[in-house]
């Protein structure tokens, strides 16, 4: 009786919280064959083709509430048998496949107005400036802070981020403004932008970017 009590009570809380809040759970499997003769350089006769098979796999969070929203995805990208942990009868893992590929809380802040702060991915319009390069198995997201303003025709952003790397740091590590001010190798230091556009039409917009 006490179990049926309860099951009872815990389904009419899960019922009442679903009315305010929802939850969602996503997944996605990718495997690509690639075969390749000529990437990067001409290919020659001492040159050989190369080819294998890369998978993407993530899996997705979602939380939903009235005046906020969370979002984290998990991502593992790998080419088949290129595992760092292995032996001769199989393979364990990679331990560098792994990583966090977006985790982002996003709140209202004023009406038409929201602020999402984390790793977040960048699309707007063809892609051609800010993108998230889905053609890749990785894709690409950025570390940022993003305001967003959106009202009929209208929409005005703006995001700043700004990229350390603790292993350059001191001693101290996290917390302490100690570390290299030079660029991260090929990562971006920072990237600060405001994106408006007017959709005039349903074909027809205009957008800057700066």
């Amino acid at each position: 009786m006490n179990k049926k009590i309860y099951l009872s009570l815990l389904l009419l809380m899960f019922s009442a919280f679903g009315l305010q809040a929802q939850f969602e759970i996503s997944a996605e499997l990718r495997p690509r064959f690639e075969y390749n003769d000529g990437y990067v350089g001409v290919p020659t006769d001492q040159t050989e083709p190369t080819y294998f098979v890369s998978q993407r796999s993530r899996i997705n969070l979602k939380f939903n509430q009235e005046k906020y929203r969370m979002f984290f995805s998990l991502q593992d990208v790998r080419v088949w048998g290129a595992d760092d942990v292995a032996t001769g009868t199989g393979s364990y893992m990679n331990t560098g496949s792994t990583g966090i590929h977006q985790a982002w809380a996003e709140f209202n802040v004023f009406e038409n107005s929201r602020i999402r702060v984390g790793r977040q991915e960048f699309k707007y319009d063809d892609q051609r400036l800010l993108a998230w390069r889905n053609w890749n198995q990785y894709g690409l997201t950025y570390d940022a802070l993003l305001y967003s303003y959106q009202r009929e025709n209208w929409q005005f952003d703006v995001a700043l981020s700004y990229n350390n790397d603790a292993s350059k740091g001191g001693s101290a590590g996290f917390g302490v403004n100690n570390f290299d001010l030079d660029p991260i190798g090929r990562r971006l230091r920072t990237l600060n932008f405001i994106y408006l556009k007017n959709q005039i039409t349903d074909e027809f917009s205009l957008a800057m970017l700066n």
